[in-house]
C-alpha cells in the first residue's frame, strides 16, 4: 500500500516514473500487437485518461493510419503533491517523440517534418483504488518545467 502523505519526494517521483513508464511500455506492446484499443490499457491509467487518449487518436489519425513504437520517457520532475482525500500527485514529464513512427494505410511514413523531437507536459496521477500504484488521470502541455527536465 502506498501512503502518499508519508512518502518522500524521491519516493513519489519514483512511483510516478514507474507508472508513466508502465503506461508507455503497455502502449508500445499494444501497438506491436497491431491493436489501437487504448481503452484496454487499464493497469496504469484511469478510465478518464484512456477515454481522452482514445478520442485523440480516433480524431487525429487519418483512417487506416497507425503508429509503431511509443514515445519514450526522458525526464520526470515532481510538480506538487495534493493533500486531502484525492491522493493525487502532479508531475512534469518530458517525452522523446522520435521513438514513435507514424504511417498511413499504405505504410508510408507520415510524420510531420516540423514535429518537435521532445514534448513536455504536466500529468496528474491518482492513487489506485487498491492503493498499490499511481494511475495517470490527466495530462496537459506546459512550458513551466525545469531546464534539465529534457536533458538540456
Amino acid at each position: 500500500m502506498l501512503d502518499l502523505e508519508a512518502m518522500s519526494d524521491e519516493e513519489l517521483l519514483a512511483e510516478a516514473r514507474r507508472s508513466y513508464q508502465g503506461w508507455l511500455d503497455d502502449v508500445e506492446e499494444m501497438r506491436a500487437s497491431g491493436s489501437d484499443n487504448y481503452l484496454a490499457l487499464d493497469e496504469w491509467t484511469t478510465a478518464n485518461y484512456r477515454d481522452t487518449i482514445q478520442g485523440i487518436f480516433d480524431v487525429h489519425l487519418p483512417d487506416g493510419a497507425y503508429i509503431e513504437g511509443a514515445q519514450s520517457l526522458i525526464g520526470v520532475e515532481l510538480a506538487k503533491q495534493q493533500s486531502g482525500d484525492e491522493g493525487a500527485v502532479e508531475v512534469n514529464i518530458c517525452l522523446d517523440n522520435t521513438t514513435a513512427d507514424y504511417f498511413d494505410a499504405e505504410g508510408t511514413d507520415i510524420k510531420r517534418e516540423d514535429a518537435p523531437d521532445t514534448s513536455v507536459g504536466s500529468a496528474t496521477l491518482l492513487l489506485s483504488p487498491d492503493e498499490t500504484r499511481l494511475l495517470i488521470d490527466s495530462e496537459t502541455k506546459t512550458d513551466k518545467v525545469g531546464e534539465s527536465l529534457c536533458g538540456s
